[in-house]
């Protein structure tokens, strides 16, 4: 504030050779004072189509030779920004073989060819599991970054998402093989295989391991069921509450008895229904849902469990095993 109060009295008397330009992404943060003696210009990202009309454009004055399909790609990967797809064209005049390709842009910038993207999207489509895992062991073998992998597919779904929902009628760009693909599923299965992809890319961060945290996902996405964390928990706590209100009743009626006793083979129809022990199995079934809750919560802490299982239960106290590896993280969580 006080920076912008010492300019302030330049710019009501500014010098008559000096043109004053100032540039910021947080527009919010300029008093009032100063916005009012300037003139405002919000720039945008520049559309795709604009994009690819400029870079063909450039690319037709320089003597670079790009097929229409690598211009979309180019403009797709820049994200709105002119100045990065420009840097892309330069870097692909000396990297391809004459002709700027598709696949050359993606070799570039290290991403994932839509072949793959679409084969693990069918098989997503038709269950086949051993197929997912097949693919994935032969990207392994190719040495594919699981972290792009992950990103690309992501993409690759948010172009499916706008293929089947009205925000994507008449969309620019959309990839042909995204608007294929996508018939036959239905957004809320696509949503809810976005959540898990976009939980697995933090995930990726603070794991060794990309490929299984990647087949995870895959296992995880086949087999959902419209079932999410927050629907199992709100089931669970409404068996809860049903168990303890027979609880409080204190025991079951004679004949409720004799019936729970014919069911569970037991000799006594005094036996009064018991709450059910809490054991680390039950614990490590349920874990999921406690990792969901800590991570609404708190996001660092829900990092540094990630690298630990439940163990064993002393009294009312849970104990966590940490890998090996995860020294920092056990610190960070006993402090």
């Amino acid at each position: 504030p006080e920076a912008f109060n010492a300019l302030l009295k330049t710019l009501e008397e500014p010098p008559l050779h000096t043109i004053f330009v100032l540039a910021t992404t947080e527009a919010h943060r300029i008093p009032a004072t100063i916005i009012s003696r300037c003139q405002r210009f919000d720039f945008r990202r520049i559309p795709p189509d604009k994009m690819v009309e400029k870079l063909r454009e450039v690319s037709s004055k320089e003597g670079i030779k790009v097929e229409e399909e690598a211009l979309k790609a180019i403009a797709l990967q820049a994200e709105g920004s002119l100045r990065d797809a420009l840097v892309y064209l330069e870097q692909l005049q000396f990297y391809s073989d004459g002709e700027v390709t598709p696949q050359d842009v993606l070799a570039l910038l290290g991403k994932t060819p839509l072949t793959i993207l679409v084969q693990l999207v069918t098989s997503l489509k038709e269950g086949d599991l051993s197929s997912l895992l097949s693919q994935t062991e032969s990207l392994f073998s190719d040495g594919t970054d699981f972290r792009q992998l992950t990103r690309d597919l992501l993409e690759f779904l948010h172009q499916m998402v706008l293929a089947l929902s009205s925000t994507g009628k008449g969309a620019l760009f959309l990839l042909p093989e995204a608007c294929e693909v996508a018939q036959g599923f239905d957004l809320p299965k696509l949503l809810a295989y976005l959540d898990i992809l976009e939980e697995t890319n933090r995930e990726m961060r603070y794991t060794e391991n990309e490929r299984l945290t990647f087949e995870l996902a895959l296992i995880r996405m086949i087999k959902w069921s419209g079932q999410t964390p927050a629907l199992l928990e709100a089931r669970l706590n409404a068996l809860e509450e049903k168990l303890e209100k027979i609880m409080a009743q204190g025991s079951l009626s004679s004949s409720r008895r004799k019936k729970v006793a014919a069911e569970t083979s037991s000799s006594s129809e005094k036996e009064e229904v018991k709450a059910p022990s809490i054991d680390v199995e039950k614990v490590k079934r349920l874990w999921p849902l406690v990792m969901s809750s800590v991570k609404k919560k708190k996001i660092s802490t829900y990092a540094l469990l990630l690298e630990c299982t439940p163990a064993r239960l002393e009294g009312n106290r849970l104990v966590l095993s940490f890998k090996p590896t995860a020294e920092f993280h056990r610190r960070e969580m006993e402090k």
